[in-house]
């Protein structure tokens, strides 16, 4: 007959059943990890995003402030009589467009009377598909951060200072003063204004290159995405490996235990495991192993004969 040992079987002879590095972790443990990972990964893959974003926002505005403020100084340092030509050689060199405005606040100057237009808004109806689903994806995305919403961009009907609020603001303060809108195609136009003596310096542009680097970088954060949720199915599934496999064999060993079979059943210890299916495993071990079928009794037999 069979020893109480011989219906166990070491760890080691069930590879499949094995459990490394983690077998002191508990099943509540392991599953709250993986969770905890993924989402970790996502959060920081998204605020990290919404802050290049928005540090790319500040520094471009700076940017356009600080073209508009040497811009300003040069008129100054230049007089009146070369004002057209500063405006109009600094606009093809930058791509902006420069405004002066008089005490009155009327339009005086404009470099696009000088040099044509130095960009052009994009007709989103007459894009690709491809540039809708990025900006469907943009205002996700700043759905999903929280991101204030910007103005929408568009050309006063009648061209004044009093047309541009931050043009406003810098005659009230002295000081440059800047805003951000949105272009028809969701690209961002950014501008500052600066006082000029007593008239009023309006630079604007329309910086694609900002949208070009962000959605590059969001193509970059997609592509990680897809490799943390990677990465969370092969957790997922090594989890599966380590509680779904070993609780199959138990639970067909306790089946066969309640079956009465109980010299039959080869139970797997897993000593090597302190969780909860080590424990459960050497609870049903150690049940199979001293349980036995009851001896008919003396009169039992008898009774069985005398029938």
């Amino acid at each position: 007959m069979a020893s109480d040992t011989d219906s166990t079987i070491s760890e080691g002879d069930d590879p499949d059943l094995a459990l490394k590095w983690s077998g002191r972790w508990s099943l509540a443990h392991r599953i709250l990890a993986v969770n905890l990972l993924t989402v970790a990964l996502l959060a920081l893959s998204v605020l990290y995003l919404d802050q290049y974003r928005n540090r790319l926002s500040k520094e471009r505005t700076r940017q356009t402030r600080i073209e508009a403020t040497a811009t300003a100084q040069a008129i100054l340092a230049a007089g009146p009589e070369d004002r057209e030509a500063i405006l109009a050689t600094i606009s093809r060199s930058t791509g902006s467009r420069m405004r002066i405005y008089g005490p009155d606040g009327k339009l005086v100057a404009d470099s696009w009377h000088l040099t044509g237009p130095t960009y052009e808004f994009r007709d989103p109806d007459s894009q690709a598909w491809e540039k809708d689903v990025a900006r469907a994806l943009d205002r996700g995305f700043n759905w999903l951060v929280g991101a204030k919403p910007l103005d929408d961009y568009q050309e006063p009907a009648t061209d004044t200072l009093q047309a541009w609020p931050e043009a406003v603001d810098a005659h009230r303060s002295g000081h440059a003063e800047s805003a951000v809108r949105n272009a028809p195609d969701l690209t961002p136009v950014i501008s500052a204004a600066v006082p000029v003596k007593d008239q009023m310096l309006l630079v604007t542009d329309n910086d694609r290159a900002f949208t070009r680097t962000i959605r590059s970088q969001r193509a970059t954060q997609a592509t990680i995405m897809g490799a943390v949720l990677l990465l969370s199915l092969l957790l997922s599934s090594f989890l599966a490996r380590t509680i779904v496999r070993p609780m199959r064999r138990l639970a067909l060993a306790a089946h066969r235990v309640r079956l009465g079979r109980a010299r039959e059943v080869r139970v797997p210890r897993l000593p090597s495991r302190s969780d909860e299916i080590g424990l459960l495993a050497r609870s049903i071990s150690d049940m199979s192993s001293h349980t036995s079928p009851k001896p008919l009794s003396s009169t039992s037999t008898m009774n069985r004969s005398a029938k």
